[in-house]
């Protein structure tokens, strides 16, 4: 199955729907604005996926659905180099869309994880922290970055955000600008009509194999592009075609009667130059060269 295209059209989590209904196995690429990454599945179901720092599915697959702007595009039968424990696609959404309910609150206190950390100078009033608190609190020291905080941790993005926004809140640490060195996100290029070659059946029936030719547009879910059909501007060629008509259109046009042995040199010559094969040896009727005219244009 050849499947790629813009998220705007066509979601990613409606990607991953379609990639374990029909069971396919490859490498899922995605490219947004503040991630690119992979997701591998095997016969529908996530066995691997990376992005941003990290290589566990939920956190890879959280990463790449926090924007719906960006590319995608599946290529079949490829693997992770470390394949992970498979999850099913369905479990894996259930619990990025959590992440995501929460994620909004969480961005608007910790906006960027090269944000630069600092203990406040006083505590007000009494202050209770969790152990999972203090090991946050206790990596800040003079200042770090969030980024640091999930490297020293082993953390991935949300939990290590979620902590430090519950800090601010508690009063204990202060959020500030990100630093210097968090890197310059841009737009990826997107386009705006993309074509999918999925199943035309339903996802209900069974998968068939991966062969763009087994495939067909899905025209309901996406602008499809449709083939532009170069014009024939060529005058030569239309001239060639005129002749060719009026060769086999002489005399009445009389389709059993054969061409003089001048016309079946230059309609051969026509022909051949359009692409068409002429049978050899044979002598041409007006009848064969009607219909060796419409092979020529058909291929043409």
């Amino acid at each position: 199955m050849s499947l790629q295209g813009s998220l705007e059209t066509f979601a990613l989590r409606d990607v991953l729907h379609l990639l374990s209904a029909t069971e396919k196995t490859g490498e899922l690429q995605v490219r947004t604005k503040r991630n690119n990454g992979c997701l591998w599945v095997k016969s529908g179901v996530l066995v691997g996926g990376s992005a941003g720092d990290s290589n566990a599915i939920v956190d890879s697959v959280f990463a790449l659905m926090r924007s719906n702007k960006g590319t995608f595009s599946f290529i079949a039968d490829r693997a992770p180099a470390e394949p992970s424990l498979p999850l099913e696609v369905a479990a894996v959404l259930v619990d990025v869309e959590l992440r995501l309910g929460e994620w909004r609150e969480i961005e608007a206190v910790v906006p960027s994880t090269y944000c630069l950390l600092h203990l406040v100078p006083e505590i007000p009033g009494e202050v209770k922290l969790s152990p999972e608190d203090w090991e946050v609190v206790s990596r800040i020291g003079s200042g770090t970055k969030v980024l640091d905080i999930m490297r020293s941790l082993s953390i991935d993005e949300f939990v290590a955000c979620k902590r430090v926004k519950h800090l601010s809140e508690k009063g204990v640490v202060m959020v500030g600008a990100p630093t210097d060195d968090e890197p310059l996100f841009h737009e990826p290029e997107t386009e705006t009509n993309v074509e999918f070659l999925v199943p035309t059946e339903g996802l209900d029936s069974e998968p068939e194999a991966d062969n763009v030719e087994d495939v067909a547009p899905i025209s309901h879910l996406t602008p499809v592009n449709e083939p532009e059909t170069e014009e024939v501007d060529d005058a030569e060629t239309i001239a060639r075609w005129d002749e060719i008509r009026r060769i086999a259109e002489a005399d009445g046009g009389d389709l059993g009667e054969d061409l003089t042995p001048e016309e079946q040199v230059r309609a051969k010559e026509l022909i051949e130059a359009e692409g068409a094969a002429t049978p050899e040896g044979e002598v041409i009727n007006r009848g064969a060269l009607l219909k060796l005219l419409a092979s020529a244009q058909t291929s043409a």
